[in-house]
């Protein structure tokens, strides 16, 4: 699944690159799409705006590159994607961006209004400035357990190779294909209104774990073959016009089949 919004909407987001019709689910924000960008205005606080993509699947990599028109004050403004969402269940990566640029991130189980965290930092050193995009990506991988992994960084810069946060969850609701999607909460007691959000990329593939990936190569690889012996110059003549018998050798080894796709 894949959107880079070049399209021209008013009021509404379409259809994705690839995915099909986003679901919008909450529509408490003015949205667009244009120049390459979803935006949703929030002209007042204490409300949502949300949306999925309906295929679904156990397996996802989703990266999304946002931003927020200004920095909003109070309790700041919830930004998350959503790596795996089953009736009113998700599990969702959360960016709580601050008045000061900086972020709380969390892994979250959500069930209907009900949360969980299951895994949260706090960057200090972030500082994003209006307009500034930050960088999402949230690991939700197979069930019982469901493996999740996230990281944050400024849009431009080098992705960190540590994953910032990690975690695992067998709630039953979870433990099943999901589609994906997107969340932004406008805290309550922001006032410095209105406030729009952008999304210029949203994209979601299947987990491929380049660790195990790497290991899966190398066991692989076929061993060398030996060289042979040279033969022997006492040996017997070979009757003319007769062929050598010769040993099939075996073809190398198929890649193993488990690395995920």
């Amino acid at each position: 699944m894949e959107d880079n919004f070049t399209r021209n909407i008013d009021g509404g987001l379409g259809a994705a690159d690839i995915g099909g019709d986003w679901v919008v689910t909450y529509r408490d924000a003015e949205l667009d799409v244009e120049d390459g960008a979803m935006t949703a205005e929030f002209s007042r606080a204490g409300v949502s705006s949300a949306a999925y993509l309906i295929p679904s699947t156990t397996s996802t990599d989703l990266r999304s590159s946002v931003a927020l028109d200004k920095l909003p004050n109070g309790g700041g403004t919830f930004i998350s994607m959503q790596g795996r969402r089953v009736g009113n269940s998700d599990y969702r990566l959360t960016a709580r961006v601050l008045s000061n640029g900086n972020a709380v991130v969390s892994l979250i189980r959500a069930n209907g209004s009900q949360t969980t965290t299951l895994a949260t930092q706090q960057i200090n050193d972030l500082r994003l400035a209006a307009n500034e995009r930050l960088a999402m990506r949230l690991v939700v991988d197979g069930t019982s357990p469901t493996t999740l992994k996230a990281k944050v960084w400024k849009y431009g810069q080098t992705e960190p190779t540590d994953w910032m946060l990690n975690a695992e969850d067998t709630h039953d609701a979870l433990q099943a294909t999901g589609s994906v999607g997107y969340m932004v909460y406008m805290s309550g007691s922001v006032t410095n209104l209105p406030l729009t959000f952008l999304m210029d990329s949203f994209v979601a593939n299947s987990y491929v774990d380049e660790t195990n990936a790497e290991q899966m190569r190398e066991n692989s690889m076929p061993e060398p073959e030996d060289a042979g012996t040279e033969a022997d110059t006492d040996a017997q003549p070979v009757n003319e016009g007769a062929e050598a018998d010769q040993q099939p050798v075996d073809g190398a080894a198929a890649a193993d089949e488990g690395a995920a796709p």
